[in-house]
């Protein structure tokens, strides 16, 4: 097996497996998660990305500065193999943000997954979620995004934190996107209000959904996965072909969770 990246916001410790799938490994010390992944995922702030992930069958791995050991075998995480998962301050002054909405917002509408909640852009979507329980879903974001339209993203963050499908439940997924959005529109304007209203959403989302928690965190510190960076990038340059490319990438991630 062979390291191809290793995230910048990865922290020392003794990780134990936290879930597995095809192409992810999940692994958490404290409140802290670790994710080895393949080629398929692409580089992220605490994401290993491995050529062979079939290889990579622990059950525990520890981090130890700059290297990784797993059982008998340690990898050294070369300097010039670290990803870097903020954001070039130069490519965000060069984004208009109704010029990005105009963008986004009709992917998001005909390409999302049917039960993501695109709904909340497309009224015409509602009709896809047919059971009591999603009819009860829809109304509970519904009115989460009213308190958010009203200027309360905190009590947005209060309603929908941990509420929803998924691994990651698409309220948590939410909450991450705004958080991401915030410290955007942050470097854009240069509002220094938004720096304890990141703070204040993350501490009234809150949870024990260790994968959310860390998706939050990432988000509210501007670290950005390489999927999100290079959407970022190409929405700078108005590149529609990479536009369509980054965000049909991200709208891939899980079942709901990149839309």
């Amino acid at each position: 097996m062979r390291i191809l990246s290793f995230g910048d916001c990865i922290i020392s410790g003794e990780y134990c497996l936290h879930s597995k799938f095809t192409n992810v490994v999940n692994y958490s010390f404290n409140n802290s998660l670790l994710s080895v992944v393949s080629k398929k995922i692409e580089s992220g702030p605490i994401n290993i990305v491995v050529d062979d992930i079939v290889q990579f069958l622990e059950d525990e791995v520890v981090i130890k500065g700059q290297r990784l050991f797993c059982n008998e075998f340690v990898y050294n995480l070369e300097d010039n193999l670290e990803y870097n998962s903020e954001i070039n301050r130069n490519v965000v002054a060069d984004l208009k943000i109704e010029a990005v909405i105009k963008m986004l917002l009709p992917l998001l509408e005909e390409k999302a997954p049917i039960l993501s909640l695109a709904f909340v852009f497309d009224e015409n979507r509602k009709k896809y979620f047919k059971s009591s329980f999603e009819g009860y879903y829809i109304n509970k974001i519904s009115a989460g995004i009213e308190k958010l339209q009203a200027g309360k993203a905190v009590e947005c963050a209060e309603m929908l934190h941990g509420f929803g499908f998924g691994l990651t439940p698409s309220g948590d997924d939410f909450i991450t996107g705004m958080l991401y959005a915030l410290y955007l529109l942050q470097e854009i304007t240069g509002r220094e209000n938004l720096v304890s209203l990141r703070k204040d959403i993350c501490k009234a989302a809150e949870t024990v959904n260790i994968i959310s928690l860390n998706a939050m965190k990432m988000a509210a510190n501007g670290r950005f996965g390489e999927n999100f960076k290079k959407m970022v990038s190409a929405l700078a340059q108005n590149n529609e072909r990479e536009i369509c490319e980054a965000v049909h990438t991200i709208l891939n991630i899980g079942a709901t969770s990149g839309a």
